[in-house]
């Protein structure tokens, strides 16, 4: 029974924000505030009510931001900073179309560069989670026209490139981004990927192994090691890509595919025994694995193959 009113309880208490979000979006909507057009005013109280508005979107409370934001840009329409948290509250909300028309109103107003920047960078986001490659592009272009030396928009054009096919002109953005902001590992991350999916192991490597360096040895991430051990394993460097892997089911001792991927390493660089330990190993801890199982019939058949050649 307790549970069931707490149940309630929670049900309520989201019904409730939504229509308080709802009534306010309304509330501004009949104001003028949405797509806040009118006369522009200004008042002191603008600095205060935007960041109450910050705060509020940062504890989750999307109809107290809209709340704050919107008598912020009452106080002065110029507010660019409440107008692109306007913005995300709504896409964060599902009100994707009416998000996009907020943040476009508000790129084409007066502002400072960075915070017209930040609008860009908004918008170049939403176009490129929604598949909206032009779209996309345009705005991360603008982004470096505004702010050259913000990293952001040299990597939001990178991955709209990479998106489309235009993978060399991507590999030129990653390198520009990286320039401005050499440390920063999603940007060493992307760049590794793009390096895999031109073909280029080595240059994979190398960036793998930069990332990697930024974390402690025992700390790297997952990604960072299976990164490793596939570019490894495309260059022939078998013993690597068995360290990798081996590091990885450490990390991750539940996935099978961590199993089947170092005995296959064992298995290409003819080391059957080594081979055979994974996939004893893998069956005991996946003893129901129908996949575990073949993987230790395949080491016994390869070792079979071996026999014989031998015996030949």
């Amino acid at each position: 029974m307790y549970r069931n009113e707490n149940r309630l309880r929670r049900r309520c208490g989201r019904a409730l924000t939504g229509l308080l979000l709802g009534g306010t979006l309304f509330l501004l909507g009949c104001q003028g505030i949405l797509p806040f057009h009118g006369r522009a005013s200004k008042d002191d109280r603008r600095p205060e009510l935007a960041r109450e508005g910050v705060a509020a979107f940062e504890e989750g409370n999307d109809a107290l931001a809209a709340e704050k934001f919107a008598q912020a840009i009452k106080c002065d329409e110029n507010d660019l900073l409440s107008r692109r948290y306007y913005g995300e509250i709504l896409w964060r909300n599902g009100k994707k179309n009416e998000a996009v028309h907020v943040l476009s109103d508000a790129a084409g107003r007066d502002g400072s560069p960075e915070e017209r920047a930040a609008i860009c960078e908004s918008l170049a986001e939403k176009f490129l989670e929604s598949d909206q490659a032009a779209s996309a592009l345009h705005y991360a272009d603008k982004m470096i026209e505004l702010a050259p030396r913000r990293h952001k928009g040299w990597q939001l054009r990178a991955m709209v490139c990479q998106e489309i096919g235009k993978k060399e002109d991507a590999l030129t953005d990653y390198h520009r981004a990286l320039r401005l902001a050499p440390g920063d590992k999603d940007l060493i991350r992307s760049l590794a990927i793009l390096e895999g999916e031109l073909g280029d192991d080595r240059a994979a490597l190398a960036v793998w192994e930069d990332l990697g360096r930024l974390y402690p040895s025992r700390d790297q991430p997952l990604e960072v090691l299976l990164g490793k051990a596939q570019a490894c394993r495309h260059l022939g460097r078998g013993r690597q890509a068995a360290d990798c892997y081996a590091a990885a089911i450490e990390r991750n001792p539940d996935d099978p595919a961590l199993y089947r991927n170092l005995a296959d390493v064992y298995l290409e660089n003819r080391d059957v025994e080594s081979a055979r330990a994974v996939a004893e190993r893998a069956a005991q801890r996946f003893p129901d694995s129908r996949d575990m199982a073949s993987l230790s019939a395949r080491v016994d058949e390869v070792a079979a193959r071996e026999g014989a050649s031998a015996v030949k």
